[in-house]
């Protein structure tokens, strides 16, 4: 957890090894903590979402089964469509047969085209979070309802050119934001300190 100033948290989720699309934290910016009193609960201590495209891709059960037993507080599971993104990976079938094997909540990071096209095959899939790009939701505040009205927990990313201030009209409504330190698209990378200034605006 990165505390700046008074009332400014972010929460960070360490990956396993790291979020390897992302390696970002999970933002709690001042309207966000202000319009969302919960996140004041998490605040002594940060939480874990270790991210599956880290794992063994020949043995992704194996690895949620490991995390079931241990301290993560969900699984980061990031799904690429080789068009808002350059990269494809996950898809419906693999979360659907996953989820049997996972205890935690599992957080979907769509970084996808049309993303509400698939909000519900993802619920019925065994997703728990869902997490949108804003840059692929020109009506984001309809995805948002939608992924209320289906039960989950709505989050939203953010590319690194993207101001979180764009949020600022919906942040009331919104249960999480990721702050992405790397363009999403591909895994490995390392993270670029200069980005984590962003975090702090």
């Amino acid at each position: 957890m990165l505390r700046v100033g008074a009332s400014r948290t972010a929460f960070f989720f360490p990956h396993f090894p790291f979020c390897a699309s992302c390696y970002a934290p999970y933002f709690c910016p001042d309207e966000l903590f202000s319009a969302r009193p919960h996140f004041a609960a998490l605040a002594p201590r940060a939480a874990a979402g270790p991210s599956l495209l880290a794992s063994d891709l020949a043995n992704i059960q194996a690895t949620a089964e490991l995390l079931a037993t241990a301290e993560a507080d969900w699984l980061h599971f990031d799904v690429m469509d080789g068009r808002f993104v350059p990269n494809i990976s996950f898809g419906l079938p693999i979360l659907e047969a996953l989820r049997p094997h996972a205890r935690q909540p599992i957080d979907v990071h769509l970084m996808i085209e049309r993303p509400q096209d698939y909000l519900a095959a993802f619920r019925d899939a065994g997703a728990t979070h869902l997490t949108v790009h804003y840059e692929a939701c020109p009506h984001l505040h309809r995805v948002v309802e939608q992924i209320k009205s289906l039960g989950c927990t709505a989050g939203v990313a953010l590319n690194p050119a993207t101001p979180a201030s764009f949020l600022q009209d919906i942040a009331a409504d919104l249960d999480l934001v990721l702050v992405m330190s790397v363009n999403p698209g591909f895994g490995g990378r390392r993270l670029f300190r200069t980005r984590c200034k962003r975090w702090r605006t």
